[in-house]
């Protein structure tokens, strides 16, 4: 990271109407004075892991090599889930092990090196039951900018959880084709329901059905349907998406996260 300040994100569900986010960054501060923080998003849905992974996942290669990520929707605090510290792709990952990671990195094969943030000495003490994000995740953070290696936060790890990320089911429909099974993980402020489906080719996908809505094939941009219809294309991010233009399609179609797709392909 010589020759430029380093770089450190935040990824939270805290929001901004109370003081959490403004503490992480004080204890960044206070041990990476140099460190540029940038805040990714801070209103990911309340303790939706699989959402808050697919920001990550979209936003992460954007930034300048070396920069440290650090992403805290972390349901699970103060439980015996583990903090992990990970080093992969030219990246590091700041983030409680609940499969938060999963959408960035398939497995713990794409990583250079895992470790378990438990060296109670990087820690701001006394450490919350409550709030890791001060006490853990941040520390572990601005010592990672500062150069400090991923075997002094604690011990190395061969891996991760997939915590509740959904799993892309394959079959074969009725009439021979292909078949894809996934589901909502995120429904953006437009209304936009994103998948956890990716890696479609256009010309191959057959139909996509959601809550009460199929339609035929991929579109390429909103305008090539009529306004207020809906449409499955691919969004910036490579995950499949679906879409009402000029309007909601979580409204029009009743859809929450956690609503089921099926994508058939043609073989």
């Amino acid at each position: 990271m010589s020759g430029r300040s380093p770089i450190i994100t935040l990824l939270t569900d805290f929001g901004s109407e109370a003081c959490f986010v403004g503490v992480m960054k004080g204890v960044i501060a206070s041990i990476a004075p140099r460190a540029v923080v940038i805040d990714l998003c801070h209103e990911a849905p309340p303790r939706r892991a699989a959402t808050a992974g697919f920001l990550l996942a979209s936003a992460y290669a954007y930034f300048p090599p070396g920069t440290v990520h650090a992403a805290v929707v972390d349901p699970g605090v103060g439980t015996a889930r583990a903090a992990l510290a990970i080093k992969a792709k030219g990246f590091y990952f700041v983030v409680p092990d609940n499969g938060l990671i999963v959408p960035a990195l398939a497995g713990p094969e794409e990583a250079d090196e895992i470790v378990r943030i438990e060296n109670e000495a990087c820690f701001l003490k006394p450490v919350s039951r409550t709030f890791h994000g001060r006490d853990i995740f941040a520390p572990a953070a601005a010592r990672i900018a500062c150069g400090v290696p991923l075997s002094a936060l604690g011990r190395a790890v061969s891996g991760f959880d997939r915590g509740s990320f959904p799993a892309v089911a394959r079959a074969r429909s009725p009439d021979g084709a292909e078949a894809l099974q996934g589901e909502v993980i995120h429904i953006d402020r437009f209304g936009n329901l994103v998948t956890n489906i990716r890696g479609l080719e256009r010309g191959r996908v057959l139909s996509v059905r959601c809550a009460s809505c199929e339609v035929r094939g991929l579109q390429e941009t909103f305008a090539d349907v009529e306004e207020g219809s809906a449409l499955a294309f691919i969004g910036s991010s490579g995950y499949l998406e679906i879409a009402v233009r000029g309007g909601s399609a979580a409204g029009s179609l009743g859809a929450e996260t956690g609503e089921k797709v099926h994508v058939k392909i043609r073989s």
